[in-house]
C-alpha cells in the first residue's frame, strides 16, 4: 500500500522520502528497485570510507531535497555476538577482517600487505 502511494506521488511530493529496494546493477553508481528502477543511486557514507554494493542486496535509499537518489547503506546485516558496543568491524566480500577493539587492540583477518609487500611475522614484509 505505501509504495503504491508512493509511486503515485510527484517528484516534489517525495523529496525527503525513504525507502528500501533491491541492488539491481552494482558498481559506483548503482541502481535499485524499489517501486521503480532507481538509476545512478549516489552512494553515501561517512568521509573515507568507500563502498560498492552487490547485485541482491537490500538498501536504504533515501530521496533529497534537490531531487537526488541517495543510497545510504546495506539492510539486513547482523552484527557478531561478540562485537562490543563502541567497536568497529569491516568485513569484505572476501573474507577480509578489521576490527576495531575497545581495548585499543586491532585484529585482522585476511592476507596482509604494507605498502604493497606481503607482510611476514618476525622478518621481511614492509
Amino acid at each position: 500500500m505505501w509504495l503504491a502511494k508512493q509511486a503515485a506521488l510527484s517528484d516534489r511530493e517525495r523529496q525527503g522520502a525513504v525507502t528500501t529496494g533491491e541492488v539491481t546493477i552494482s558498481g559506483e553508481s548503482p541502481a535499485a528497485k524499489a517501486a521503480e528502477e532507481l538509476r545512478a543511486l549516489e552512494l553515501a557514507a561517512p568521509e573515507g570510507v568507500y563502498w560498492k554494493p552487490r547485485v541482491g542486496q537490500q538498501m536504504l535509499l533515501l530521496h533529497a531535497d534537490d531531487g537526488t537518489e541517495l543510497a545510504a547503506g546495506v539492510l539486513g546485516q547482523t552484527a557478531p555476538a561478540d562485537l562490543a558496543p563502541g567497536e568497529l568491524l569491516l568485513t569484505s566480500a572476501g573474507g577480509a577482517v578489521i576490527r576495531l577493539k575497545n581495548d585499543g587492540s586491532i585484529r585482522i583477518t585476511g592476507a596482509l600487505y604494507i605498502n604493497g609487500m606481503p607482510y611476514v611475522p618476525g622478518g621481511g614484509g614492509a
